[in-house]
């Protein structure tokens, strides 16, 4: 809990650092957006040279300061990233411990198979492949076994229809019913010699 509080804490400071610096690269890009259209060339000659001197220097420290936040801008987001692939490894590896003790069977082929799994049922890969909380890739094995298990199922069910066999709704011939057929074939058979 303490953990998740110290998280909390170092994500809202990194969300304010982020809406100051994005002020900031807004105010120094508006500051040098009226300077980036001059022509300096047609400037230089229409301007006399104090003042074309004077506006060459304000767009120079506009477009220095620009840069710099740019630079800087960069070189933050680009730490923030270094930490976070950091973070996401450790995390990892803390889940393959976890996922090894709960799940025997557990490798690197199961764990393909619950990545395919889950982008074949429509999550997007980005996500699926930063997912590392082994609570979740429990939850992804369990619902994958289940539909292989309900699909063995059915497989089978279809596989042990019954065969039908034809009866015929006459009972069988008694012994009286016999004699009776034998009696009168061979009255027919006498009948036809005369």
């Amino acid at each position: 809990q303490h953990v998740a509080q110290q998280r909390k804490q170092a994500e809202d400071a990194l969300q304010k650092t982020d809406a100051v610096l994005q002020a900031m690269l807004a105010k120094a890009e508006e500051r040098y957006k009226p300077y980036a259209d001059v022509d300096f060339l047609v400037a230089s000659k229409t301007m006399d040279d104090a003042d074309f001197a004077a506006l060459r220097k304000e767009a120079q420290l506009a477009n220095d300061d620009l840069r710099f936040l740019r630079e800087e801008a960069d070189n933050f987001y680009g730490e923030i990233q270094k930490q976070q692939q950091a973070a996401q490894k450790e995390a990892a590896r803390e889940a393959v411990k976890v996922l090894q003790e709960n799940i025997p069977e557990w490798s690197n082929e199961m764990y393909n198979d619950i990545r395919g799994y889950a982008i074949a049922q429509g999550l997007p890969e980005d996500q699926v492949n930063t997912i590392v909380d082994p609570n979740v890739i429990q939850l992804l094995n369990k619902a994958r076994l289940y539909d292989q298990g309900k699909r063995v199922a059915t497989v089978k069910k279809k596989a042990a229809t019954k065969k039908k066999v034809l009866r015929s709704q006459k009972a069988p011939p008694t012994a009286d019913t016999r004699k009776k057929a034998k009696v009168d074939k061979a009255r027919q058979a006498l009948r036809n010699k005369r």
